[in-house]
């Protein structure tokens, strides 16, 4: 059921919240509110240059849905630190997935403020959205967002695992991911009861045949069969 978000009357420009984010002036029209647990809808809207990007395409990735804007103060003051763990984790492999991207989705009303925000702030990923509604963004109803920076951090199998994550909470979630990743890699290279799992980590994987969140599964479940006791989940 569609829910309507009353804000303060008296919120008649845009104001930040104690927590460093910008809310809406507006009453917002809210479709959803997506949690922790719950499976992320699909986007799909134009980049910049007219091509439409689907949050779908990138099934298989960890995903950093970031909904933000060119005149968001906060959302500005982020990127930098946005920037930074992409190119640190964008070829990093993970429990449920090989890759780190980041879909950005603008809730700015014109396309050249948004795009010399990209420029300026060096957002190097290419996957860039926007309906340059504003707050009437449809992507923004969809997810329930009526503060930004809002970000939802999606596994490869498209399930969102954290939300608003910023600083250093981003990258600590993401060597958390990492860790399960090297965990069960690891425990497959000493042990039996992987097969083949066992034979490729020799190689080191040189050619990306593995399927990451495959192997975590049948690493996990071969893990719950076998009797080394690793206790790793």
């Amino acid at each position: 059921m569609k829910q309507i978000l009353i804000l303060g009357a008296a919120a008649l420009v845009f104001a930040a919240t104690p927590a460093g984010r910008v809310t809406a002036p507006i009453a917002v029209e809210q479709m959803a509110s997506i949690n922790v647990g719950d499976m992320a809808p699909d986007l799909a809207y134009p980049d910049p240059t007219g091509k439409t990007r689907k949050l779908s395409d990138l099934r298989g990735k960890v995903v950093l849905l970031d909904f933000w804007a060119a005149w968001c103060g906060p959302c500005r003051m982020e990127n930098p630190n946005v920037v930074r763990v992409y190119n640190q984790y964008k070829d990093a492999k993970f429990s449920t997935g090989k890759g780190f991207e980041v879909f950005s989705l603008s809730l700015d009303n014109t396309k050249d403020r948004w795009t010399e925000a990209i420029a300026k702030d060096g957002l190097v990923w290419p996957n860039h959205v926007s309906d340059l509604k504003g707050w009437r963004s449809e992507g923004a109803a969809l997810y329930g967002v009526n503060a930004i920076p809002a970000t939802y951090l999606i596994d490869g199998k498209g399930k969102v695992v954290a939300k608003n994550l910023r600083g250093a909470a981003l990258e600590n979630a993401l060597k958390a991911m990492q860790a399960k990743y090297k965990a069960f890699f690891h425990l497959a290279c000493h042990s039996d009861t992987f097969g083949s799992f066992g034979r490729l980590c020799v190689l080191g994987d040189p050619h990306g045949i593995i399927n990451y969140g495959r192997f975590y599964e049948e690493a996990r479940a071969a893990n719950g069969r076998g009797s080394n006791g690793s206790g790793i989940k």
